[in-house]
């Protein structure tokens, strides 16, 4: 059935496999083999969730490890647009959606009629629409219509079909190249990334030749776009993945041309039909050893991909492989086996088209070279030039020759981590069961182990128990977890993993912050600190800000602050899942100092000076000012620094900052007769309102009536008026206002005000006027086991007394009112 491509691509592929590999040789790699080795056995277990999900028996989504070749995948499980897990599976005549809520119950199911009778994938959009690829044979050869990409919406309604001919998928832009039987011996693999649906194909070609093919939609219009394919003959399993630059990832895995696991990046897509195969993106990343030495021997790679993952420090591919590069075939009598199959990656660097052989990969690792001597007869054909180099391989398991490592995926559970899962399987098994009308061996044990983008390891082996992997299709991350629907000898299931957890561990890691609440200024760092008893899981804090616009925080917890704001910056404990946070204020560029333009001045009664602030640095966040008259009866000064002599003495100006409260003086000394006093605000009367917030406890005074009004459209009781204050008196009352338990307080002291002020609280500004004449006392009480509302003030003697014998105290005569 396979027939040896024709000449064009041998040239082609040996070019490109030449290119690699010379450039290669001249470049250095250490070798990290059996340093990154995770545990064969564990007692370690992983914390499993599994929901039962009503499937019809014999889909049958595990595969095979003895097959050369993938296939179409029968379970699927997505995340629809309301970040729900969902569930497919294929029949016969159609394709079933179940649709699962937060708490992975089935909430509805979708029933989709076979719109052609092959099945490529599935996906669904964050608008929760899905994407179906059909296809169907053209077995006479006539280039039919025979692909299909529907569009569905949220309810499974028919939106929009293409329908294209096998001619229209071709590379190279020649017929024969297009697609005859799609599907065939591989598997197919779909995804959606700034709203481009791409897809990696299986098919067998008009010429008989068996390929990949790659094709583009735009979501929104669903027209056809055109890029690079990743083309690779007799690829026998493809993946295709969007990454964070624009581009995708064009995963195959070939037998021939190449004999290797590929990685292509597409580039600009267009909307002209033109495919591109330049290899100028192209890595032959891994080389398989010469197949069984038969007729079409050449088939087994004895190899499995498991597929990328994008973290920070690169791409991580993972598969597994045998270890030996070997230029011999091998014989026929281990049916499918040869050698142990081990779990391995790879982690490239984003930009590795722009480099070549070792300087490709992020991390250095094992180098394979091809090794032996190619037979000078054999019954199979062979493929390997004897060139073949491969670099930066990560061993990550070591079995002997009674186990191997089947079915790995690769999923990104964090910025810089990727969690591995295969099965550990015999090449014997020592136990079988009955299911779907088979006998089918039992895997030993499936695992997982999490991998930094270093490719250390960041947790060990930890075992899935009585748990199969879902074959030719991707799990799913969602909420921190990992998620796979399957149909198997196991049941019909949809399984939750956490990456980070293992059983006992939860218990074992409490992460500790050195703060929980802080103030960074502008143009300063701040080093916080997080601490856990657990030796593995302090090796794996990282650390996150909630909004990077005001604060970042590097990777040993040392804040940047970016702009004025409130952030929450938290540490988090990979192992365990363990978090601590801290919130931060970020303030500006701290106030240093405050100075007067004149350090003295003299004033007749009557006159009038205007004082300016400095307030240094310059650059400084908040440079607003505050003036406050030592003596109101001699000298009065306004918000603006106009001060006005009022009667003959001497008083100082006193400014303070609002950021620091600093402060600083000048002495005035103003002479001549009479005074200045406004006497229409001394004989003016303003009614003072009371309100009362039921929620707090805070009882709330203001003169203003739009204020009071506000207040009352919120939810504030108001409680008539408490007392009148004249307009105007030498005897200011000052508000202020503490932002972290949203109380205010009144007084007449100077002192008390900036003592407050210093501790934090915001100056409001002059309230109101204590009446010289002191003619209605209003009583000041403390209540010690408040936290709101801790001060209450009342011109009521019962009031006071009553307050009094509720435990609250005393503090004397706060100010006065007028009668």
């Amino acid at each position: 059935m396979r027939k040896r491509f024709f000449q064009r691509l041998v040239a082609t592929a040996l070019a490109t496999l030449t290119a690699f590999g010379t450039f290669g040789l001249n470049s250095s790699i250490s070798s990290a083999e059996n340093t990154h080795l995770v545990s064969m056995d564990t007692n370690k277990k992983a914390i499993v969730q599994r929901y039962n999900v009503d499937m019809p028996n014999g889909l049958n989504s595990s595969r095979s490890p003895l097959t050369y070749n993938g296939s179409i995948a029968t379970v699927f499980t997505l995340v629809d647009g309301n970040k729900n897990i969902n569930i497919a599976y294929r029949t016969a005549t159609k394709l079933v959606i179940k649709k699962l809520d937060g708490n992975m119950k089935v909430t509805s199911t979708l029933e989709i009629p076979n719109r052609f009778p092959l099945f490529g994938d599935i996906v669904c959009d964050g608008a929760g629409n899905y994407y179906i690829f059909w296809g169907k044979a053209d077995t006479e050869a006539q280039n039919i219509d025979n692909l299909a990409i529907s569009k569905f919406d949220n309810n499974g309604k028919l939106i929009y079909e293409k329908t294209f001919k096998g001619y229209e998928t071709t590379a190279y832009n020649i017929d024969s190249y297009g697609t005859k039987v799609p599907f065939d011996a591989g598997s197919c693999d779909m995804t959606i990334h700034n709203g481009i649906l791409a897809v990696n194909f299986a098919r067998t070609m008009y010429n008989g030749h068996q390929s990949n093919m790659t094709v583009y939609f735009d979501t929104s219009s669903m027209k056809r776009k055109f890029g690079y394919t990743g083309y690779t003959s007799h690829s026998f399993d493809q993946r295709i993945y969007g990454l964070s630059d624009g581009s995708f990832a064009i995963l195959n895995h070939g037998d021939a041309y190449n004999r290797s696991f590929s990685i292509s990046k597409s580039r600009t897509l267009t909307d002209s039909f033109q495919y591109t195969y330049d290899g100028m993106t192209d890595i032959d990343n891994f080389h398989f050893r010469e197949g069984e030495n038969r007729s079409y021997g050449y088939n087994m790679t004895f190899a499995q991909m498991g597929g990328l993952a994008e973290v920070d420090g690169g791409y991580v591919f993972a598969a597994a492989s045998e270890r030996a590069l070997s230029l011999m075939p091998t014989d026929t009598s281990k049916g499918g086996h040869n050698a142990a199959r081990d779990l391995f990656i790879q982690i490239f660097k984003k930009n590795f088209g722009g480099f070549s052989g070792a300087d490709q990969y992020a991390v250095a690792g094992e180098t394979r070279r091809a090794e032996g001597n190619k037979p000078l007869n054999s019954e199979t054909e062979l493929f390997l030039s004897g060139m073949e180099t491969d670099y930066g391989v990560i061993w990550l398991t070591s079995y002997g020759d009674d186990y191997f490592a089947a079915n790995p995926k690769v999923v990104a559970v964090d910025r810089d981590k990727v969690a591995i899962m295969w099965e550990k399987r015999p090449y014997k098994p020592s136990a079988n069961v009955s299911w779907n009308n088979s006998t089918t061996p039992v895997p030993i044990d499936t695992y997982m182990t999490v991998i930094d983008d270093k490719g250390n390891v960041v947790i060990d082996t930890m075992k899935i128990p009585d748990t199969y992997l879902t074959s030719d299709t991707d799990p799913v991350f969602l909420n921190g977890k990992i998620y796979w629907a399957s149909n198997d000898i196991t049941g019909s299931k949809l399984t939750c993993v956490d990456p980070r957890m293992y059983e006992g561990v939860e218990k074992d890691v409490q992460l500790t912050i050195s703060q929980t609440e802080a103030t960074v200024r502008m143009g300063q760092n701040l080093q916080l600190y997080a601490n856990t008893d657990n030796a593995a899981a302090k090796k794996t804090i990282t650390w996150t800000s909630s909004d990077t616009k005001i604060a970042t925080v590097d990777n040993t917890g040392k804040i940047t602050p970016v702009s004025v704001g409130e952030v929450v910056i938290s540490a988090n404990s990979f192992i365990g899942g363990a978090k601590a946070s801290c919130k931060v204020q970020v303030k500006p560029i701290a106030v240093q100092s405050v100075a007067l333009n004149t350090a003295t001045l003299a004033l007749s009664v009557g006159q009038t000076a205007q004082l300016t602030a400095i307030v240094t640095p310059a650059n400084a966040g908040d440079k607003t000012v505050n003036w406050f008259s030592s003596d109101n009866r001699i000298i009065s000064v306004d918000k603006d620094g106009y001060v006005k002599a009022l009667m003959a003495g001497e008083a100082d100006v006193i400014v303070n900052t609002t950021d620091g409260w600093l402060e600083n003086k000048c002495h005035v000394t103003v002479t001549g007769a009479g005074n200045a006093y406004r006497t229409d605000l001394q004989n003016s009367r303003v009614p003072m309102h009371r309100l009362y917030n039921p929620n707090s406890g805070e009882h709330f005074y203001t003169a203003d009536d739009h204020e009071r009004d506000t207040l009352r459209g919120y939810g504030w009781r108001v409680e008539n008026d408490a007392w009148t204050a004249p307009g105007w008196s030498s005897i200011p009352v000052y508000r202020m206002y503490n932002p972290n338990a949203g109380d205010h307080h009144y007084t007449t002291n100077k002192i008390e005000v900036d003592a407050l002020a210093k501790a934090g609280w915001n100056y409001e500004g002059i309230a109101w006027y204590s009446d010289p004449a002191q003619a209605v006392p209003l009583h000041r009480l403390y209540n010690p086991n408040a936290t709101s509302g801790s001060h209450h003030y009342t011109a009521d003697p019962h009031e006071k007394d009553v307050l009094m014998t509720y435990g609250w105290r005393y503090e004397e005569i706060g100010w006065y009112g007028c009668k």
